[in-house]
């Protein structure tokens, strides 16, 4: 997750963000943490599902995280945040281009450039 804030914070920096970035991130990306627990859940058949909402219902578990291990692969629940983040993150840019000046567009653009060439 510590990648993600990074890119993040330095996202905001090149749209001259004046807001307090380390807030934006962190809600940010409780947001796409939501999502994410939404996302997986929703992949649960019926009767799974039901037995997620059961098991964490029945506060066996220290956290939510701990009833998701059960049911997802720490890889699992890695690829669903990552594409989480990544739709989240593409549809605020597309929402938020047509508000940028023409500096804060090329700034937009070199950052997602060099994230985007390897």
């Amino acid at each position: 997750m510590h990648a993600f804030k990074q890119e993040l914070f330095e996202l905001l920096i090149a749209l001259d963000y004046n807001g307090d970035k380390n807030e934006f991130v962190n809600t940010f990306l409780n947001i796409s943490q939501q999502q994410t627990v939404i996302n997986l859940v929703a992949t649960l058949s019926p009767e799974t599902a039901k037995k997620f909402e059961i098991a964490l219902a029945s506060k066996k578990y220290h956290s939510l995280e701990d009833c998701l291990k059960e049911y997802f692969t720490p890889s699992q629940m890695q690829d669903a945040f990552k594409a989480v983040v990544i739709d989240n993150l593409q549809e605020a840019v597309r929402a938020t281009i047509p508000l940028l000046s023409e500096s804060q567009l090329t700034k937009v653009k070199t950052f997602i450039n060099s994230k985007t060439v390897s």
